[in-house]
């Protein structure tokens, strides 16, 4: 994997200097001027507001959150922390194929730059907000492997972690009541750990999970920092647009240095609905529409079968720290206005969710490889030849009934058919969509 990254970055590296050596002269259309209002940021991407959690901007709990990111003390052998799969030098991914910590998961790790901006979390949008996301890695077996109640006593062993807690929070569970707790106890992990969880009275569990969801909170709070930052495609369209407002010509001729004319005619491939059908998917200033798509990816029978978001949105109506739960900081009559699960289509949802997978953002995907929810391709030219050969081809296997196959037959991926010269340039203009 490590050869194919370097000659990737080279790549960059000739692609970035070359557009910065002569101004290309194109013409733009009032139609793809109008969409490019709608791409690109001026600044980085700021977070959408987050409702559920009370302490989502504020400082101390993103100075506290981002402490308890790095710290390996949460996990079971001490050994791993959010940073060993979300590590900062790769863009908070790991390049693997698969998550590896106490065991090696199912999924590609996604980067967390600019996941504020999603509006589900995981591959198969099992959470709806990033602070109930940032709860299920600490206790998975795959993953860090720890429990609640050892990750409360970790905090209350810390004097700095139990002080920060405290201003924000308020009381963390008595001392006494710590003293005559598991080492271990929590409702996932192994049989011992889950025992030991449903053996302490209800009044307990849910002091500690309120505990819980409050360390979510503060780990969501940070990640909402690691914001999306503007491009040369940004810088690029930020002229363009401002060109276009003070001239009444239409279309306008416009010639710059920001960009190449083989990134640029990737650019006009991207909006060009007929040739390409990115911005079906790819779309919005996160180049993300944050819904699920079946391409074909999906591992339906044999060993660890993955039915992508067919289980994960039932896992997220069944989490106990979404939305509408009771460890949200919504009050209930807001519920409903502000929840993604309680404006759902079960029937609409259900039927073409068997193997579909959240949308990724086209940002930063020099950064990212390997690529799809299983890291099954290492490079953007395997992606696009996916695109051109395979995402179109409808996998019936018997698990999908004759009501799923056709609801997806109806909503298949058409597949790419570029020449080679328009598929150089697409790959051009999505590595103009990185830093």
């Amino acid at each position: 994997m490590q050869s194919w990254f370097n000659v990737l970055c080279i790549s960059v590296f000739f692609i970035c200097h070359a557009a910065g050596a002569t101004n290309t002269e194109v013409s733009w259309s009032s139609k793809e001027l109008s969409m490019l209002k709608r791409l690109y940021i001026s600044k980085p991407l700021a977070a959408p507001a987050s409702p559920s959690n009370r302490v989502a901007d504020n400082l101390q709990a993103v100075q506290l959150g981002k402490k308890l990111f790095f710290d390996t003390r949460l996990s079971r052998n001490n050994d791993f922390s959010c940073a060993t799969c979300h590590q900062p030098a790769y863009a908070f991914t790991d390049r693997r194929s698969r998550a590896a910590g106490m065991g090696t998961a199912m999924r590609n790790t996604p980067t967390l730059v600019g996941s504020a901006n999603y509006k589900w979390h995981y591959w198969d949008g099992r959470s709806d907000s990033l602070w109930s996301q940032a709860l299920i890695p600490l206790e998975s077996a795959d993953e860090m492997g720890g429990s609640r109640v050892a990750i409360l006593r970790t905090i209350m062993d810390d004097p700095e972690y139990a002080k920060h807690y405290q201003q924000l929070f308020g009381d963390l569970p008595a001392t006494t009541t710590l003293a005559n707790l598991p080492q271990h106890a929590g409702p996932l992990g192994d049989l011992t750990t889950r025992t030991a969880w449903y053996q302490l009275p209800e009044k307990i569990r849910h002091q500690i999970n309120t505990f819980y969801a409050n360390i979510g909170k503060v780990l969501a709070a940070y990640e909402r920092t690691l914001q999306l930052q503007p491009t040369r495609f940004d810088r690029y369209a930020a002229e363009l647009l401002k060109t276009a407002t003070a001239s009444r010509a239409r279309p306008i001729v416009f010639s710059s240095h920001l960009m190449t004319e083989s990134e640029i005619q990737g650019l006009k491939l991207y909006l060009n609905d007929k040739k390409t059908n990115c911005r079906n998917c790819h779309n919005g200033r996160s180049f993300s529409n944050s819904e699920f798509y079946d391409i074909n990816t999906a591992k339906l029978d044999g060993k660890r079968m993955d039915y992508g978001r067919a289980l994960g949105l039932d896992a997220a109506r069944h989490d106990p720290f979404n939305c509408l739960g009771k460890y949200s900081d919504l009050p209930d009559n807001k519920k409903a206005k502000y929840c993604r699960l309680s404006k759902l289509n079960d029937e609409k949802d259900n039927t073409l969710m068997v193997g579909a997978f959240k949308t990724p953002s086209l940002r930063g995907l020099v950064h990212t490889a390997p690529y799809f929810h299983n890291g099954r391709l290492e490079t953007l030219e395997g992606v696009l030849q996916y695109y051109a050969e395979d995402a179109h081809r409808l996998k019936q296997t018997g698990v999908h009934n004759k009501k799923i196959i056709q609801a997806k037959q109806e909503h298949a991926v058409e597949p790419l058919q570029l020449t080679r010269l328009e598929n150089r340039a697409l790959l051009a203009f999505l590595l103009a969509l990185s830093n």
